[in-house]
């Protein structure tokens, strides 16, 4: 089923009608269940306070008597037509604990030494000399520091978004930047890689009000979303089936809207997905068939990805 509004009319629509739904001491109580827009007669410093919070994270004073002095709907579109805003916050600013000879970092301890051991050298670090005590304690020690330094630079990155949603002049782009960081879950304990979840926080904001065609097709082939769901390990062989089921279940149609026998497909089709370090590779060699009901799920499927139809 095709909506017949954009993104950004959808969102307008949902937070002016949202104001006359808010939880306030004042509310009437035939405004329950009633999504009308809010008339100006009915606009408020405590109603302006109130989508502030819906659209941001709250204001300061000054801030919320600037949107009461507007009209409602144009209190509306100052948070929707975000983009029209100039922005002057700062990108993360990476610091340099990542070195090229930890790409791709290895999953566990025991695969970087076992690496080390048939190559010479794991993690950028060579084994040491024959004959020497505990020759890959220098690729274990590297492991460790790369765990270590990845959740410290991982945690900088959190309190950099923190910052941005306090400090923002744009509010409803970094609140949906949370909601879609929210919907599509991906936790850095396994992916490992701060500069996966940047790359994949700013795809969020790029995507924020756009299409959740948009969001699926760039969540699904985020190297962090797919190191998160083992669609690595999706290979022709030995299709995998988590990636296919939180994209199903999770991300678009919702329980009982699917059958067992879509997740299969599903997972067929996305064979050979998966990603080189920062970047989304389709591995055609892996990839299993094509998949026979994809219009399904997509429309232009083959404008997706290569390989997907």
């Amino acid at each position: 089923m095709t909506c017949r509004f954009g993104p950004r009319l959808l969102i307008s629509s949902l937070l002016t009608a949202g104001l006359a739904a808010g939880a306030l001491a004042d509310t009437p109580a035939s405004w329950t269940n009633d999504l009308s827009p809010i008339a100006a007669a009915d606009w408020t410093y405590d109603r302006a306070a109130h989508l502030l919070e819906r659209a941001g994270f709250g204001a300061a004073p000054e801030d919320i008597a600037r949107f009461a002095a507007m009209m409602p709907q144009q209190a509306v579109d100052a948070l929707v037509d975000y983009e029209t805003i100039a922005s002057d916050l700062k990108p993360f600013d990476e610091s340099v604990i990542w070195d090229p000879g930890m790409d791709p970092f290895p999953p566990s301890r025991a695969e970087a030494v076992r690496m080390a051991r048939e190559r010479g050298v794991g993690l950028g670090e060579k084994v040491l000399p024959d004959g020497a005590q505990r020759r890959l304690q220098p690729v274990v020690d590297k492991f460790f520091y790369g765990l270590f330094a990845n959740a410290i630079e991982t945690q900088r990155l959190g309190v950099w978004w923190a910052n941005r949603m306090l400090a923002t002049k744009r509010p409803l782009e970094e609140k949906l930047t949370l909601f879609w960081h929210g919907h599509f879950a991906t936790g850095e304990n396994k992916v490992r890689d701060y500069r996966m979840m940047l790359r994949q926080n700013e795809m969020f904001r790029a995507q924020a009000a756009g299409s959740l065609r948009g969001l699926l097709v760039g969540i699904l082939k985020d190297p962090g979303m797919l190191v998160y769901l083992d669609n690595g390990e999706n290979i022709k062989k030995h299709p995998n089936e988590n990636f296919a089921r939180e994209l199903l279940e999770l991300f678009s149609l919702g329980v009982g809207n699917y059958t067992e026998r879509d997740v299969r497909e599903a997972a067929r089709a996305f064979t050979g997905w998966t990603n080189q370090v920062l970047d989304f590779r389709f591995d055609a060699e892996q990839h299993l068939v094509l998949l026979r009901n994809c219009n399904r799920f997509f429309h232009a499927p083959q404008q997706v990805a290569p390989g997907l139809c």
